[in-house]
């Protein structure tokens, strides 16, 4: 669970009366507040708890493209999204980094006066 203050800009590709394209692009500061995630001790063969590992703050990057239809008076917005985590997830104790990413479908509704 990350608590997360995101600062987006707003690249507008394409505005008509009916439809809006644009590219985003971002960067997120995040604080972990909780996790429930286990450790694997390879030497043990066993998996453990210890949320001390964790790097509590993390830095994000974001992009997203996102076609806007207006309807009535607000804009329908939808599109692929992107966020990597450029911070390594966990302190320097392993071997290998991990970081977090994320990839879905954005989809808002935001008021719109014509």
């Amino acid at each position: 669970h990350f608590l997360e203050l995101p600062v987006w800009m707003t690249f507008q590709l394409k505005k008509s009366d009916k439809l809006f394209l644009a590219w985003q692009a971002g960067l997120s500061f995040s604080y972990l507040i909780n996790t429930n995630a286990l450790q694997f001790d390879p030497s043990s063969q066993t998996y453990y708890k210890d949320n001390s590992l964790f790097n509590k703050t993390q830095v994000n990057l974001s992009t997203g493209l996102t076609i806007g239809f207006y309807h009535k008076k607000s804009l329908l917005e939808i599109g692929p999204e992107i966020q990597y985590g450029t911070t390594n997830m966990l302190h320097g104790y392993t071997k290998n980094s991990q970081h977090v990413f994320y990839g879905g479908l954005k989809f808002s509704i935001e008021p719109w006066k014509k």
